[in-house]
């Protein structure tokens, strides 16, 4: 089955199905090839280890604390409706995303398309402001 390429997305990467790791149910993370090709889907987001596991994470500027608890509580949505298990920390004029696909030991597919959904809600929302990196 052919992927269903996202809007904006630089080639197809939606619908695309949890890799396992060969006789495991365990979702295979990403190898460094994987997470260099797969970087357009999320260029603003770094890998960086939380609690020991590599994890694809982003740190998003807010106008407020209200903003920021009104963007933290969409991102919970978004990530409960798709079975993701993020870290969110939310702070008076940032919140940091740190995604992490269920049992996964580190970067997974799932991951770069819940980035990519988390990018478009915050620019709808919250608009267009750099990221700060912490």
């Amino acid at each position: 089955m052919e992927p269903e390429k996202k809007k904006n997305s630089p080639e197809p990467l939606a619908n695309w199905p949890g890799e396992r790791r060969e006789g495991s149910d365990v979702p295979a993370a990403l190898d460094a090839e994987e997470l260099t090709r797969l970087g357009p889907y999320a260029p603003q987001w770094r890998i960086a280890p939380v609690r020991g596991v590599p994890r694809l994470q982003r740190t998003f500027s807010c106008r407020s604390f209200s903003e920021a608890m009104w963007f933290t509580l969409k991102v919970g949505e978004l990530a409960e409706a798709v079975g993701q298990r993020p870290t969110i920390v939310a702070d008076w004029d940032h919140v940091t995303v740190a995604l992490r696909t269920p049992d996964a030991l580190g970067p997974h597919r799932n991951d770069f398309n819940v980035a990519f959904d988390i990018d478009s809600l915050y620019e709808q929302r919250v608009g267009a402001r750099r990221p700060t990196d912490s």
